[in-house]
């Protein structure tokens, strides 16, 4: 990278800074080698650290200086190897998998910036989000609700009610104790539990109604939320 090498370190993370570089990467052909990469502009990743108090003032130009790269790397972790395998096998598909995987990124990036930023220790975010941002929280609620077939991604509901994506996830945490997507889960299986209940609805039907193009990842998630089989809900409804 800009005239340095860089090794990949099996099961390790690492933080790249990076402007005005070339990069060449280059793989041993008899090895496989399975990566995530998360990128993410200059612009986003100071929202994010703006957003962290931890009594200093820390930018990406501060942590940069004059180089073109700097690197920060770490052996994984249990929690950060779980969240890459859960991206890994993911299973949903379409609008649900890409709100999935944005919210497992963070995670990472969270996990991430709190042990290259700040040595490990945990960093006190400010003082709570302002009456409008949690009105706007309140507001990605509704949408993600509204729009429970076909939900937006994290991104894009950012973009619709006018907050940055990191107040969003954290809104969402301290409102409603659980990130987006665990909360559109949870509400997508109370849903599907109410639809069969009604037991006028078929099993394939209501999968599809609750945002499942994949019925078999419907039936499992439903089976690990009320640890009975959607059928067998349906079944006792009749």
């Amino acid at each position: 990278m800009s005239g340095s090498s860089h090794e990949l370190v099996p099961d390790s993370s690492s933080l790249h800074l990076m402007q005005n570089f070339n990069a060449v990467f280059q793989y041993p052909a008899e090895i496989p080698i399975q990566t995530i990469a998360i990128g993410m502009p200059v612009s986003l990743f100071e929202t994010y650290i703006s957003g962290v108090n931890v009594d200093r003032n820390i930018t990406f130009s501060g942590l940069l200086g004059s180089s073109a790269f700097r690197m920060f790397r770490k052996s994984n972790d249990f929690q950060s190897s779980q969240i890459v395998r859960q991206i890994l096998d993911c299973s949903y598909t379409l609008a649900m998998r890409n709100l999935y995987v944005e919210s497992k990124a963070l995670e990472l990036l969270s996990n991430g910036v709190e042990t290259f930023l700040f040595g490990g220790a945990p960093y006190r975010r400010l003082s709570g989000l302002s009456r409008s941002d949690r009105e706007k929280v309140r507001q990605a609620r509704d949408l993600l609700l509204s729009r429970m077939e076909a939900p937006p991604s994290l991104i894009e509901l950012s973009r619709i009610v006018g907050l940055n994506d990191y107040k969003l996830k954290i809104g969402f945490k301290d409102e409603y104790g659980k990130s987006a997507f665990s909360y559109l889960r949870d509400k997508r299986m109370e849903k599907a539990f109410s639809l069969l209940q009604s037991g006028a609805i078929s099993v394939s039907r209501v999968s599809v109604m609750v945002g499942y193009a994949n019925f078999s990842h419907f039936a499992e998630a439903f089976r690990k939320q009320f640890g009975v089989r959607p059928s067998e809900v349906k079944r006792d409804n009749r």
